[in-house]
């Protein structure tokens, strides 16, 4: 396994080239959401990486999915959920961007969600697919509540900029993908608005030929709670514009908050950086306590939940946790490749099929399996004679060894540490010979590449 892992880095390295790097000023550590308290403190791509990635919409352009954050302690309740919108004057913008935003959620006790839509840099659209878009990802996250672990009732749309537009518009009437279950409620239960576009300023031409998806225009009794940020010099979405639609919401009966961020140009509250990020961003929490979006009951959980996952989270104890890989001779490796790739549906690359899954302790957890048949005449499972080798995860590679050694375990070599963990071989009684593994996953979730699942 360990070389097929190897040729696997070397296959995906145009993948790896083209990441962003990391954050400079906060080195990403973490392989696993389930270790991070403080998950916005994270880079756009690592936490994309981190995130449960579920496909919401497919397009003419390109498949849209939605990049999930679960809190640190797990739920037995539905728990509210925030989705947001990144800017980009519906021209730019991609999920990396404003991800961030949803993490700070994430680590209040909600469920953070970034939505990637179309663009018109990426996908050759307009305003009216993003507006579909972001109507068909609240439509999804509500119809698919239940198994999201998301309570239907406490949807909070979000966004900064042009993202802002698409999270008020989730509210207004039409816009919606022809073919989708409108039976199924785009709106959401509150609103949580960056610097948005509402009509007036930036984005006059569209809203001159389309007035129905200008929010400014269709301030009524009924909206959801909204709280919205905007720069006292912003020079794009103007301060005035945020002014004139939070009074025209009091008006109408809506609870409407405005924060004033002064001397701030446009993106006044991003990003993570931006001395305006943190105050601002706890306001808008404690606004959505006050309106029963979040309670501080969601940020928690019962000590003997706390106990439970500390326990599991420090657990050193020498052990398999699971299967690691499944390795097998054949007279056509290739052929064989194929046959499994066409009738079984595996995803298939270079050197067999990796599986993904999530790790039943930690929920936010990326874990592998390798699936690779072996020319038969392949001398990696000496001296073993047989057919096959099983490879497993542990952990605490060492201590397990130390173990193996003192209940006299034949070890076939010694450990070997690479970036994606580290490896020893042992034969069992029968002498089977069998792969250890102590992996570090988030190599690979990084890596990116088609998967079985």
């Amino acid at each position: 396994m360990k070389q097929i892992f190897f040729l696997l880095l070397i296959l995906f390295s145009s993948t790896i080239q083209a990441l962003t790097p990391f954050s400079t000023e906060k080195p990403d550590s973490a392989t696993s959401l389930s270790t991070v308290k403080e998950s916005y403190k994270l880079s756009g791509h690592h936490l994309a990486a981190l995130a449960k990635k579920v496909l919401y919409k497919e397009t003419p352009q390109e498949d849209l999915y939605l990049y999930i954050l679960r809190p640190q302690i797990k739920s037995e309740m539905a728990l509210p959920a925030i989705v947001y919108f990144t800017g980009g004057g519906w021209v730019g913008g991609n999920v990396y961007g404003q991800i961030p935003n949803p993490a700070w959620f994430r680590d209040h006790g909600i469920i953070g969600i970034e939505a990637d839509y179309r663009v018109k840099s990426r996908h050759g659209t307009s305003p009216i697919e993003c507006i579909q878009d972001a109507k068909s990802a609240i439509r999804f996250v509500r119809k698919h509540a239940k198994e999201l672990g998301v309570d239907p009732n406490k949807i909070i749309a979000a966004g900064g900029s042009a993202g802002g537009h698409l999270a008020a518009c989730t509210f207004l009437d039409g816009g919606d993908t022809p073919g989708e279950d409108l039976k199924i409620s785009s709106k959401p239960n509150a609103l949580v608005l960056h610097n948005p576009v509402l009509g007036e300023g930036f984005g006059k031409e569209f809203f001159d030929v389309h007035p129905e998806f200008s929010p400014i225009l269709h301030v009524k009794k009924g909206w959801p709670p909204t709280i919205l940020s905007n720069g006292t010099k912003d020079q794009t979405t103007p301060f005035e514009v945020a002014e004139k639609f939070t009074i025209q919401m009091k008006k109408a009966g809506n609870v409407c908050e405005l924060i004033p961020v002064k001397d701030a140009d446009h993106s006044c509250d991003w990003p993570v950086s931006n001395p305006n990020f943190l105050p601002t961003l706890q306001r808008m929490t404690e606004f959505l306590k006050e309106q029963n979006m979040m309670t501080a009951s969601n940020a928690t959980s019962n000590s003997n939940n706390s106990k439970q996952k500390e326990e599991i989270m420090n657990d050193e104890t020498p052990k398999v946790t699971g299967i690691g890989g499944i390795f097998f001779r054949s007279k056509d490796p290739v052929q064989a490749r194929e046959w499994y790739g066409k009738n079984l549906g595996l995803a298939i690359n270079q050197y067999g099929s990796s599986f993904e899954f999530r790790n039943a302790n930690r929920p936010d957890e990326i874990n592998y399996l390798q699936w690779s048949p072996f020319n038969e005449k392949t001398t990696y499972f000496d001296p073993s004679e047989k057919e096959f080798m099983i490879n497993y995860r542990v952990q605490n590679l060492v201590g397990l060894l130390k173990k193996l050694r003192e209940n006299g375990v034949t070890i076939v070599d010694e450990i070997e540490e690479f970036d994606y963990g580290k490896f020893v071989h042992i034969l069992d009684p029968e002498g089977n010979k069998i792969e250890l593994w102590e992996p570090v996953d988030s190599v690979f979730t990084v890596i990116g590449g088609a998967t079985t699942k």
